[in-house]
């Protein structure tokens, strides 16, 4: 079965390694912006057992994913507001872990 392309340039299965690598590469010129506050969108429906999603992250990796984008807020001292979004998976557990482990990263980055 061919693999589809999303917009974005990303394999409809694409995996930890190279989504965190692509944000790891591109994350540093959203600073570039200067932005005085960043709305942070940390949906899991990029997780794997998501039903519409077509990444296939692991918890691990959305992990990281979050690692990445709070601790460059919190580096640079740049005021982040987290939301969530997305969680289709089956069983829907995997969306609430997925949900939950966003808020323990940033609890550990911000001890808050």
């Amino acid at each position: 079965m061919p693999t589809m392309t999303s917009a974005r340039g990303f394999a409809s299965s694409t995996e930890d390694t190279a989504y965190l690598k692509a944000l790891a590469d591109h994350l540093p010129a959203v600073f570039d912006f200067r932005p005085d506050l960043v709305l942070y969108q940390a949906g899991v429906d990029p997780l794997a057992q998501d039903k519409l999603g077509r990444f296939a992250l692991t918890f691990a990796g959305l992990m990281a994913r979050d690692d990445l984008v709070l601790r460059a807020c919190r580096d640079r001292e740049i005021p982040v507001a987290l939301v969530l979004g997305g969680g289709y998976s089956d069983p829907i557990a995997h969306s609430v872990l997925a949900a939950a482990n966003s808020y323990r990263v940033a609890t550990a980055l911000f001890g808050w």
